[in-house]
């Protein structure tokens, strides 16, 4: 079995709005599907295009009292399963026996554990090229960033999941520029799909991301942009590139720009009626779905994720037990990952970057 088997136990609606409510409360202590109806629920992926698209307007009041987007907020770790990039969910402080969840996270158990074996190998790494052990020097750190970059987990991030319209359009090549045209149905009314939108709460803060964006435009118009809600933007995936430099989606995940938007003519003509439209088609798409449908915002039993993990993290375990005798190499694993590292080690696992959203398919 592996971690893409894993299927999350069915509970009724009730449990689902329960769940929801304790996971806002969670605090900081391959090709893989995205989604488990594809047709009627898909996720978004950033791709080459500019994508036209509109946030509904659906808004609730956070714990610190401030409006916020109507959306699920899970702590995902990123984890590397043989060629399989993985999002998993942390179940930290969550309990419910029907979806056997008692509170604990195992993830972090495993975690730690890679965290260990990184940092003494790390500290080997360093012992063999010349340097102390605990050497925090830039050169040092670059040495060892590999060994951090490397890692099959990665540390849990905050990230966002909420539902975006995405309008069809076509494009085509004008005078060296790229115009795009939105797809009109029989009634003349633009196509749309609504979609998941997830990306870590790092990045939705980052520079040219979405929390700059809204702040830029509330100083330029003079009015609070709280959330994107009820509003149009341009997603960029088509970043600068270096001469002859191919885009690629890895990339295009870290380099994107979000750009507030008028709604087109098209839409605009349409009124009040057709945006209310746009939100009624999503009104359903709820925290409590976000956890049914979106594959890396599931929370899977305690038990079964000590299984799979157990398997994950079996040679981790070995190599713990070979340094133990002294018998480990001095070069470092190439799978290993770390964090909250001990004194000497801290300024090492500075590098990690976390604050960057991991591609799950590369």
């Amino acid at each position: 079995m592996a971690f893409n088997k894993l299927k999350p136990r069915q509970v009724d609606p009730e449990h689902l709005k329960a769940i929801a409510e304790q996971a806002k409360a969670q605090r900081f202590y391959q090709s893989v599907p995205k989604s488990e109806d594809p047709d009627n629920y898909p996720v978004f992926s950033i791709s080459q295009e500019n994508n036209l698209i509109y946030v509904p307007n659906f808004v609730v009041e956070n714990e610190e009292g401030m409006e916020e987007l109507r959306m699920d907020k899970p702590f995902l770790y990123s984890v590397k399963d043989g060629s399989q990039f993985l999002k998993l969910r942390s179940p930290e402080g969550i309990v419910d026996e029907a979806l056997g969840l008692d509170g604990s996270d195992p993830i972090a158990d495993a975690f730690q554990l890679v965290t260990e074996l990184a940092q003494k190998e790390a500290a080997r790494h360093l012992v063999a090229n010349g340097f102390q052990a605990d050497d925090q020097s830039d050169e040092a750190r670059k040495l060892t960033s590999h060994i951090y970059g490397g890692r099959i987990i990665k540390q849990k991030q905050r990230t966002y999941t909420f539902p975006i319209v995405v309008f069809e359009r076509t494009s085509e090549e004008k005078n060296g520029r790229k115009t795009y045209k939105l797809v009109l149905d029989e009634n003349g009314k633009p196509k749309y799909q609504v979609m998941w939108y997830s990306i870590s709460e790092n990045l939705y803060n980052d520079t040219g991301k979405w929390k700059e964006e809204l702040n830029n435009r509330s100083e330029e118009y003079g009015e609070d942009f709280l959330t994107p809600a009820g509003l149009f933007f341009q997603i960029k995936g088509d970043y600068t590139r270096k001469p002859n430099e191919e885009w690629s989606a890895f990339n295009a995940a870290r380099k994107f720009s979000v750009v507030m938007s008028n709604a087109p003519k098209e839409i605009a003509d349409l009124g009040d009626e057709f945006l209310d439209e746009l939100d009624k088609a999503a009104e359903d798409w709820t925290p409590e779905k976000a956890i049914e449908m979106v594959i890396a915002n599931h929370f899977y039993s305690v038990e079964d994720l000590r299984v799979e993990l157990d398997r994950l993290i079996q040679p981790v375990k070995d190599k713990l037990a070979l340094l133990e005798l002294g018998e480990g190499t001095t070069e470092p694993a190439k799978a290993i990952a770390t964090t909250a590292a001990s004194k000497g080690q801290q300024a090492l696992a500075s590098l990690d970057d976390d604050e960057i959203d991991d591609p799950e398919d590369e």
